[in-house]
């Protein structure tokens, strides 16, 4: 997911650096997403 970009990350080498408070806030920010999408459903 990091190498797509579809999650914050930077790449210092050839390692992958992930910041806790950005992983926290992206994980709530799809969680919710899941619950609109699954609350729509008929």
């Amino acid at each position: 997911m990091a190498q797509k970009g579809e999650m914050p990350a930077s790449k210092i080498g050839n390692l992958w650096r992930f910041k806790r408070e950005e992983i926290d806030e992206w994980m709530k920010n799809r969680a919710n997403t899941r619950r609109i999408r699954y609350a729509r459903r008929d």
